[in-house]
């Protein structure tokens, strides 16, 4: 709204959900197409290295390249949740919190309950850690 690039949008009859669901698809294909061009790079690399050592590997990195597409699908969905309630600049603070908390989980998990100081820090802390295992 406040650039005005929403205007012509809003002109026409498209309900809220209509705009945040093209949305997250145009990101979430836009995230395809650089993760599709990333797995092709790592497929031609590890084939070069195979030809270059002289094995041969039963190479899978297309496979991670959709989970690392489904990592970055939940994260742009996480961007537009906050997003629709906060300022630019909150949205992407919270969204990459939530981002750093989710790559610390096992740490988080092997913490140590005398840490925590408390009878409940056990249970606090593995529904804290499994609440933010998906990000």
């Amino acid at each position: 709204m406040d650039k005005r690039t929403l205007y012509a949008l809003l002109a026409k009859p498209v309900r809220r959900w209509e705009f945040l669901l093209g949305k997250f698809g145009g990101l979430g294909r836009t995230l395809a197409v650089n993760t599709a061009a990333m797995a092709a790079g790592t497929a031609a690399g590890n084939a070069l290295r195979e030809a270059f050592a002289g094995t041969r590997r039963n190479g899978r990195c297309w496979w991670g390249g959709v989970f690392h597409w489904l990592k970055l699908a939940l994260v742009v969905a996480l961007a537009l949740l906050f997003a629709c309630f906060t300022t630019p600049l909150l949205a992407i603070l919270f969204t990459v919190g939530l981002y750093i908390v989710g790559l610390y989980v096992q740490e988080l998990r092997n913490l140590p309950v005398e840490v925590m100081r408390s009878g409940d820090g056990a249970t606090s802390r593995n529904g804290l850690s499994y609440l933010c295992a998906e990000f």
